[in-house]
């Protein structure tokens, strides 16, 4: 009888270590969490592997992933294209949209002024991403679309992130209480 080696696992994505595997952990527990640090710290890659923890539910998950330009998604599509092909997701170029097996969809889409929320009306999403939130002009945006945060979907969630400093730092700073844990939350 032979001993075939047993290849390790492979995975498109895995948190990293420390603050973003607690972040990923946070899962369905946290409605709305906020992820910063400083450059390099794997913000952009946990939005992404944050909405794919619920890919299961297919239809019914549905998110949607802002910047506050067109140019400023080139880098998360990027990482995108890094992660979703592995797990089946299907880009769809013309519509910044990813589709997954069984139905479930991430639009990346960019919202520049405030008055863009009015584009958003009518949605319904399970999940919403802030990509570097802080660099909006206010938290207005975001808060208008946790409106649009609704339908059958379980563990429906918000995820924001962002580096220090910003238009709308402070207002991001008082609204997830990060005086209070300058540190970093300990669950």
């Amino acid at each position: 009888m032979s001993s075939a080696a047993v290849a390790p696992e492979t995975y498109a994505w895995a948190a990293q270590e420390g603050p973003q595997r607690t972040a990923i952990w946070m899962g369905e527990a946290v409605q709305e969490l906020f992820y910063g640090g400083a450059v390099f710290g794997g913000k952009t890659s946990f939005l992404l592997g944050d909405f794919a923890q619920d890919l299961a539910q297919g239809a019914d998950w549905r998110g949607v992933l802002f910047r506050q330009s067109y140019p400023d998604l080139e880098e998360i599509i990027d990482q995108s294209h890094e992660i979703y092909p592995h797990i089946g997701g299907e880009y769809l170029v013309g519509k910044h949209t990813w589709k997954f097996p069984g139905g479930a969809v991430l639009r990346l889409r960019h919202l520049e002024k405030e008055t863009d929320f009015s584009k958003y009306m009518g949605w319904s999403v399970s999940w919403l991403g802030w990509d570097e939130l802080p660099a909006w002009e206010s938290m207005r945006p975001y808060k208008m679309m946790l409106s649009r945060l609704r339908g059958p979907a379980q563990h429906k969630r918000v995820r924001a992130t962002g580096n220090p400093g910003g238009r709308c730092h402070q207002e991001v700073a008082e609204h997830f209480g990060i005086k209070d844990y300058p540190d970093g939350m300990v669950p």
